[in-house]
């Protein structure tokens, strides 16, 4: 199941203008809360350890609409908070994630620093926002996500 959400991830991301790779090394930690539960997606260690389709995460980085995006996937697809995607891409929707199998998007504050050209390095942080969830515009609160992506390009084929 991961990799046909997964497909359908990376299909959203590179049917806009763009490009990236299927096989970042990612690594990072996202807090959502949804009637006052907390739920937590995790590559492991707080957020330290890096994953790839290696380690059966379902993992993207690339170009999207000029905005680097990132896209993690834990592997089971069976928890509750499963994945999340964060564009840097200001005044757009710019973060989706499902939570409790529904989708939800908002208009977050995502910052995007380059930590490095070679090897492209880059780091993503979002500041605490609401989420809504597609259908219905119920609620959910993305406390907290970070990231560092080791493997993707920010111009070019994908790494």
């Amino acid at each position: 199941m991961h990799k046909t959400v997964l497909a359908l991830g990376v299909a959203s991301l590179t049917a806009s203008p763009g490009c990236g790779s299927n096989d970042s090394d990612i690594a990072g930690k996202a807090i959502v809360t949804i009637k006052n539960e907390t739920l937590t997606l995790d590559t492991g260690n707080n957020g330290t350890r890096v994953v790839n389709e290696d380690d059966d995460w379902g993992t993207f980085c690339g170009m999207e609409n000029g905005a680097q995006a990132v896209f993690l996937m834990e592997p089971s697809g069976e928890v509750r908070f499963p994945w999340i995607w964060v564009s840097a891409i200001p005044d757009a929707i710019n973060v989706s994630a499902r939570i409790d199998g529904n989708d939800y998007n908002a208009v977050c504050h995502v910052t995007h620093t380059i930590t490095s050209e070679e090897p492209y390095e880059a780091d993503f942080s979002v500041e605490p926002c609401g989420l809504k969830r597609v259908f219905d515009d119920a609620p959910a609160r993305l406390e907290s996500a970070f990231f560092h992506v080791a493997s993707c390009e920010e111009d070019g084929s994908g790494g």
